[in-house]
């Protein structure tokens, strides 16, 4: 799906954009961080796939990545990483107020706790095991999305977006993998789970990116369209808001 490359803003007038000049952008970026927080939660949820052990956060956190390219094909990679960084922000508030409840004390009538503890007491260990990789794959993946677009001219986002998740996602599947599991099961299962789990993202993500890229085509076609020349810096909108 290719659009008219028309739109070009460089690096330094970006900052100078409001959020309300986009139509889209504050509901993009609520439904990204919603699969993340969802994505926490279901970590430890392992499911069965086709005969497939999974971890139950693979069906979610996968599209994340396909979000987060739509999300920088809109607008940017500086405000793609701005967005990175207030997800992280987010996860651990998210994190934080769930993990202070769950250790208040119960009524002797109201006998959950303990499955309470199951499902949701290591969502704090997950967000710190996981924030590693998701930064390193996040950024990554920013940086791929918007160097390319900006090489090819705007064109061919359902083939870079399928590339730059796929180098992202295995980066950040070995990383959090083996952070968040390590100490729970045997190094030779966690390297098991997370091979499998590499391997259904990327036969998920050839799925994906198809709805990716229609979401993409139709809102590129209504919306305001940053392109730029990428930085590799990660802080780099964060400084420039200094």
């Amino acid at each position: 799906m290719n659009v008219k490359f028309n739109k070009l803003y460089l690096n330094k007038d970006i900052s100078k954009k409001s959020s309300t000049e986009f139509k889209y952008m504050n509901f993009l970026s609520m439904i990204y961080v919603t699969f993340l927080m969802a994505a926490t939660v279901m970590a430890y949820k392992l499911v069965i796939i086709w005969g497939v052990t999974e971890p139950g956060s693979t069906l979610i956190y996968t599209f994340t990545f396909f979000l987060g390219n739509i999300y920088s094909e809109l607008y940017g990679a500086e405000n793609s990483k701005k967005l990175i960084w207030q997800s992280i922000a987010c996860g651990y508030l998210f994190a934080i107020l769930i993990t202070i409840v769950n250790e208040f004390p119960s009524p002797e009538f109201w006998n959950l706790k303990e499955q309470f503890n199951l499902v949701l007491g290591h969502v704090l260990r997950f967000t710190n095991s996981g924030v590693v990789g998701y930064l390193v794959s996040s950024f990554l993946n920013v940086y791929l999305i918007a160097k390319w677009k900006f090489k090819l001219k705007g064109r061919y986002f359902w083939f870079r977006s399928l590339m730059a998740s796929s180098i992202s996602e295995g980066m950040a599947t070995f990383i959090a993998g083996f952070m968040t599991f390590f100490g729970m099961m045997p190094a030779r299962n966690i390297m098991l789970v997370m091979l499998n789990a590499l391997l259904f993202k990327l036969i998920y993500g050839l799925v994906a990116v198809w709805p990716a890229s229609l979401i993409a085509y139709i809102l590129k076609r209504k919306e305001h369209e940053i392109t730029e020349n990428p930085v590799l810096n990660p802080f780099s909108s964060i400084m420039s808001q200094k």
